[in-house]
């Protein structure tokens, strides 16, 4: 397995290939975040892409952001997702913690995701630190103009 940080000016080689998986952030991300979105933070390097490939087939990806706060940068891990993650995950996030490191962050954060990943953190060293809940409010949307 090879884990690699993808830079900005070889996004199109690797896109396709992590584009299923892209597919059913945007599905689960109910509106968060858009596939030309997500592409144009890449491309512009706003997040950092981080892919776990085999064989020349992509088995998972991972997106960084370096957030500064009054006393602490830390890296911020907002989209992860792929295919028996059990084979990759850890692999990766050793990488993406060494590379913390040698950047001289203070540590690692995981802003959002689904409960299913939790296990998948916590065996990478996380702890649970905050709770994110939400109440979508019914919206009237005139006729003809809904999605």
């Amino acid at each position: 397995m090879i884990y690699t940080l993808v830079p900005p000016q070889h996004l199109n080689s690797v896109w396709l290939k992590i584009l299923p998986f892209v597919r059913r952030l945007v599905v689960e991300g109910e509106g968060r975040i858009s596939e030309m979105a997500m592409y144009q933070e890449f491309a512009q390097a706003e997040r950092m892409l981080w892919v776990a490939v085999e064989h020349n087939e992509a088995k998972g990806f991972i997106s960084t952001k370096i957030n500064e706060y009054a006393k602490l940068k830390m890296a911020s891990l907002e989209y992860c997702a792929g295919e028996e993650a059990d084979q990759w995950f850890l692999g990766l996030m050793e990488v993406i913690e060494n590379w913390a490191k040698d950047y001289q962050l203070d540590g690692i954060e995981m802003v959002c995701g689904r409960k299913g990943w939790t296990r998948k953190f916590k065996q990478a060293g996380f702890t649970d630190k905050f709770t994110w809940a939400e109440k979508r409010f019914e919206k009237d949307i005139p006729d003809g103009q809904g999605q």
